[in-house]
This record gives structure tokens, sequence and C-alpha cells, in this order.
């Protein structure tokens, strides 16, 4: 990303994904608020979790409401079914994080 100014928005998206997942939710924060400034309604899901681990359940509970205005058709059941990492455990803490933000369960 230093060696190429114009990169794609989605790599701030993993960028704050290596950062949230490493405990680093300043940084991660960061990161996924430039992926929604680049990209509109991208980044606000793990906004909402960020927010939710880094104890912040005001800003998380916030996003979650942009979120919705944004995809009102959102639901975590249906954001779970799309997560490619298999550990159950980290799934259920971002889940849980998404229930505390105010997001809908689904189906």
């Amino acid at each position: 990303m230093k060696l190429s100014p114009k990169y794609p928005g989605y790599y701030l998206g993993h960028l704050g994904h290596a950062y949230r997942l490493a405990g680093h939710f300043e940084n991660a924060i960061a990161a996924f608020k430039a992926y929604e400034a680049r990209n509109p309604g991208f980044g606000l899901v793990d906004l909402v979790i960020a927010y939710c681990q880094s104890g912040r359940p005001d800003l998380a509970e916030q996003t979650a409401t942009r979120l919705l205005s944004r995809h009102p058709d959102f639901t975590i059941r249906r954001w779970a079914s799309t997560q490619i990492r298999r550990d159950p455990t980290q799934l259920e803490v971002e889940e849980a994080a998404l229930r505390s933000g105010g997001l809908p369960p689904g189906d």
C-alpha cells in the first residue's frame, strides 16, 4: 500500500481485519473508516464489531443505524453465512458484537 497510492479500497478492509484480529482496535477503526470513506457502505459491519470490542457501544449503535440505512436487508445470519474464517469462537464473538450493536439476527 505504501508503494502504490492508488490501491483498491478493499485493501483497507483487509488491513482493518488484520488490526482488529490483532487487538489493535484504534488502527482497525481508522482503516475501516477510510474504507467506508472510499467505498460508501463498506466497512460498516467491521466498524460495529471494532467499536463493540473497544468498549464503545454508543458508536457501535450509531454505526449499526448507518449500516441499516445503507443495507436495510442486513441480518447477522446472512453476514455469518458469508464469512470465510472457520474459527467458531471468533465468529461467535463477532456475532455477539453485532447483536449488542443492535443489528437484527435474521431468520
